[in-house]
């Protein structure tokens, strides 16, 4: 099994310690283990209590068999997380000759995203996006059923399995009604897209150096290489646009936007619809700016 990166973070559970002194190639293989140890160990065996937030639902194992799937034993993307704040997510490669965007075991494989240090604003927003996933799952238990058996969904299938103090519960959906909202777990699977688009950003490699005339920034969306860059203070958009690769042609101002950190527990998100093409490639950046380019609909 080939995964393509594996995030932990805040290691606080005995199950997560025991992989977090791992090096980067061992913490990869760590994933499909962790994944077993969450959905089959007691909450005890984990280090976690119950609490007022966490009364039921202390852990959540998220699956999707994606359409590019042909082996449904092993070829499955895994969102973990835990109520103690440990989170993580692992991709194993799609079958030789497939390009659907992910590497595959004929393509150069990304450096492991783990061996990079998470920046405070990075934790911060991802656990507080896992909050809502918590609360969601728990509106929904009694539209779950109780689990035993722990084997990864059907392809086009989404399985998530809810890990509560008093055994494991599930629910399955077809993978295209959480990709458009439908259906009557809407609220859990955009709270579920919300974390994966944070492990995403999160797991982007870093390129640059560091230094005090330096912004970092994240840049993804139409670029020929999203990552985390190292830029000069003051860089603009364009300037960013550039350090990526080049901005696609295809691109849109209009559905392009900045998040910024107000504080740690607070984003704004700046918005170009009312801007000339010029005006927006010249707007600077600030440290710790996510920016995405976005691009028309068809």
């Amino acid at each position: 099994m080939r995964t393509s990166f594996w995030i932990i973070l805040l290691i606080c559970s005995k199950v997560a310690a025991q992989v977090s002194n791992l090096g980067p190639e061992k913490l990869l293989e760590a994933g499909p283990a962790l994944r077993l140890d969450i959905l089959r160990k007691s909450a005890n065996d984990l280090g976690i209590d119950p609490t007022k937030v966490f009364s039921r639902v202390y852990g959540i194992v998220a699956d999707a068999c994606t359409d590019w799937t042909t082996d449904v034993d092993t070829k499955t993307e895994t969102m973990l997380l835990l109520a103690n704040g440990a989170v993580g997510a692992y991709v194993t490669s799609p079958p030789d000759g497939a390009n659907h965007g992910r590497p595959t075991a004929n393509q150069p494989q990304p450096e492991p995203h783990s061996s990079r240090s998470l920046t405070a604003n990075e934790q911060s927003r991802i656990l507080r996006v896992a909050k809502p996933f918590f609360s969601a799952a728990e509106k929904e238990l009694d539209q779950s059923v109780p689990a035993t058996d722990f084997s990864r969904p059907k392809q086009g299938m989404v399985r998530l399995y809810l890990v509560c103090f008093d055994g494991v519960r599930m629910i399955e959906t077809n993978q295209a009604d959480t990709r458009n909202f439908v259906g009557t777990h809407t609220a859990l699977f955009r709270s579920a897209f919300a974390l994966s688009r944070e492990l995403d950003l999160a797991s982007l490699p870093v390129f640059g150096t560091p230094g005090n005339d330096k912004i970092r920034v994240t840049v993804s969306g139409v670029v020929g290489r999203e990552g985390v860059y190292w830029l000069p203070k003051n860089a603009s958009i364009g300037e960013a646009g550039e350090a990526a690769d080049g901005i696609s042609p295809k691109h849109w101002s209009g559905m392009s936007f900045i998040t910024r950190a107000i504080d740690m527990n607070k984003d704004e998100e700046i918005r170009f619809k009312n801007m000339s093409k010029k005006e927006f490639l010249e707007t600077p950046l600030q440290d710790n700016d996510r920016l995405f380019f976005g691009h028309e609909e068809y």
